[in-house]
């Protein structure tokens, strides 16, 4: 006696094919089952519930600039300014 598998375990398939002319053809097959679908739609889902909270993060670490700011804040041919030496001595005068 043969016994049919479970609707969520039976396999399906799916074929296409695109023609261009007499020369160009492709072909595809897919062979999935309803639990593989599931599976790849969780999946799906889960990674474009992901972009918003990274995006939000992305914005929220920005830091605002000032308006006419290049890339850097300090230009890198800018000359090196020197500060007067401080030691713990001179700071508890």
């Amino acid at each position: 006696m043969d016994a049919e598998p479970h609707p969520l375990f039976a396999p399906q398939t799916a074929r296409a094919t695109f023609r261009v002319g007499d020369r160009v053809v492709m072909e595809a097959e897919a062979r999935t089952t309803p639990l593989g679908l599931l599976a790849a739609g969780g999946m799906v889902a889960a990674i474009l519930l992901a972009i918003p909270p990274i995006l939000l993060a992305r914005r929220i670490r920005a830091a605002p600039r000032p308006p006419g700011a290049g890339g850097s804040a300090i230009p890198m041919d800018a000359p090196a300014q020197h500060l007067p030496e401080t030691s713990p001595t001179t700071l508890a005068k």
